[in-house]
């Protein structure tokens, strides 16, 4: 008799496999089974199985049914779907239902425009997902795009009082998107208070990014019928609908929001750029009382070996390269086709606008993506779930590096680039130890932004600081010419979407407390005080 090791486990038993002299007993080994068909449960194995390791391997891949995730960016080429995460109905509610509603609230408190989250996130667990949403865009009426786009681990999910729970902060950031794109669903048109009078004095916004788009609204709400935005792209966003890739943040979001802003009567000039079309003094000439400048930074900073090549050399920077892949991926009206990229991309830089350069280049055809950069992973200026998406599409990183030669092939295509290495010293200061030749295909340039000559050039009359931006007061966003206020990238402060959507509320209620003082005009409700 031959038997299989026995278990020494109490009122269980492996049963033994035994050869007759005449007869061969059932081999149950061959056949076995996890479920009866002629039961509706399983049921309980009396043998124990063997069977060969390679079968179960091509049964594994037989009946897989979904792809492993993460999926790396090799796969992901030509896909510019949504793949943030994104919670249902069930889940919206079962999420909310977990929040504490903590009485010192430190999400609030987190919160860049102050929205009343605990309330919004109770609206929520009990199925008022109109109710969110007014809680959400009464404080920020660009809710569903900070929503999506928000760093929530540095601001109001970094301050959860559940964050070192087993299911983790409540992710206030999936919630707010969720209530604010149920709310658009249902077509709801946004009016104003009917107490208030109606001013008409005319108001100039520059740009329809999102410190413009907040503060023109905060200016609808106060009764103001005559505001005016004058942009120099076809559509309304900035940042958020020509910067971002499509998987980001859908196109059509950054639409609905600026369609939100002209139910409430502003109007949109498309086509009109500072310094070409108009100036600050023609819009003071032109009759508008107060102007309010919301445009970004423009001009890519490039230094170095990069000077003078572009992306007929298959040298890219940042700034164009992201508005290209933006038209291509968004479908806007000016149909840029996407940047054509191949074998081996190298990114340079570490923040979020380098994430997205190397995220979207595996959609742009890209085979392998390195993301190169002087410090290493302690100072990268990426927040760390901006940071993952980079790691969950397999991007190689190449930390303590930084570039000081570029080659290229007899067609002047980029071929490879030499690359500086550094160490960190313990004093924290970097010092230069070899030079390596990094083979490439492509690089992107993502060192930042800056205002530039033509710029500061549109802004002469306004006092500039040292970096090219307008120096404004740190409270009421009011520039030296007193009817001339600003907020987002050009004051230079401003980091986040979120914060130039607070720029442009704060700057709407000191742009109405300036008018009604200078103007002589009383205000029509004491909630502007």
């Amino acid at each position: 008799m031959h038997t299989l090791p026995r278990l020494a486990v109490q009122r269980s038993r492996l049963t033994s496999l035994r050869t007759k002299s005449t007869k061969v007993a059932p081999n149950h080994l061959d056949k076995a089974r996890d479920f009866d068909p002629f039961e509706l449960h399983p049921v309980i194995r009396r043998e124990a199985t063997v069977i060969p390791t390679a079968q179960k391997q091509v049964d594994r891949h037989t009946f897989k049914r979904i792809e492993s995730l993460p999926i790396p960016g090799t796969k992901r080429k030509g896909d510019f779907n949504n793949n943030r995460p994104q919670l249902d109905h069930r889940a919206a509610v079962l999420e909310a239902q977990r929040c504490l509603k903590c009485a010192d609230a430190p999400c609030v408190k987190a919160c860049p425009t102050n929205i009343d989250i605990k309330s919004f996130i109770q609206c929520i667990s009990t199925k008022n997902f109109y109710g969110a949403a007014k809680q959400i865009l009464s404080e920020n009426p660009i809710g569903l795009s900070t929503g999506a786009v928000c760093p929530t681990t540095e601001l109001c999910a970094g301050s959860c009082n559940l964050h070192a729970a087993e299911e983790g902060a409540i992710k206030i950031g999936q919630l707010q998107e969720y209530a604010t794109r149920t709310f658009l669903q249902m077509g709801v048109k946004p009016t104003r208070d009917p107490s208030l009078s109606d001013i008409d004095w005319p108001i100039a916004l520059v740009g329809a990014g999102p410190a413009t788009l907040s503060c023109a609204t905060f200016l609808c709400r106060l009764g103001y019928t005559n505001v005016h935005i004058f942009e120099k792209q076809s559509v309304a966003g900035g940042i958020n609908a020509l910067d971002l890739p499509q998987y980001r943040l859908p196109f059509s979001d950054t639409q609905q929001e600026a369609q939100l802003l002209e139910a409430m009567g502003a109007q949109f000039h498309y086509g009109q750029e500072l310094g070409k079309d108009f100036t600050l003094d023609s819009l003071k000439q032109d009759g508008y009382k107060s102007v309010f400048v919301g445009i970004g930074l423009n001009t890519p900073k490039i230094s170095g070996p990069f000077e003078g090549f572009g992306p007929e050399n298959h040298v890219w920077d940042s700034k164009k390269y992201l508005i290209d892949v933006a038209h291509g991926s968004k479908g806007t009206p000016e149909q840029h086709s996407l940047p054509s990229l191949s074998g081996h991309v190298v990114v340079l830089g570490v923040g979020d606008v380098a994430i997205d350069c190397a995220t979207s280049a595996f959609r742009c055809g890209a085979d392998r993506v390195s993301i190169a950069f002087r410090k290493g992973f302690n100072d990268a200026r990426a927040v760390h779930e901006v940071m993952q998406w980079a790691r969950d599409d397999c991007c190689d990183f190449v930390p303590y590096s930084e570039p000081s030669n570029l080659h290229f092939n007899a067609d002047g295509k980029l071929s490879a680039m030499d690359m500086t290495r550094y160490e960190q010293l313990p004093d924290k200061s970097y010092e230069q130890r070899e030079t390596i030749k990094l083979g490439c295909d492509h690089v992107i340039t993502a060192f930042g932004c800056e205002a530039g000559a033509e710029q500061e050039a549109a802004l002469s009359g306004v006092d500039l600081n040292a970096w090219g931006n307008i120096d404004v007061d740190p409270i009421t966003g009011q520039s030296s010419l007193p009817w001339l206020f600003a907020g987002g990238d050009v004051n230079g402060t401003t980091g986040m979407t979120v914060e130039a959507s607070n720029d442009g509320k704060s700057a709407a209620k000191y742009m109405h407390d300036y008018l009604c003082t200078c103007l002589l005009y009383t205000s029509p409700s004491p909630r502007d005080s």
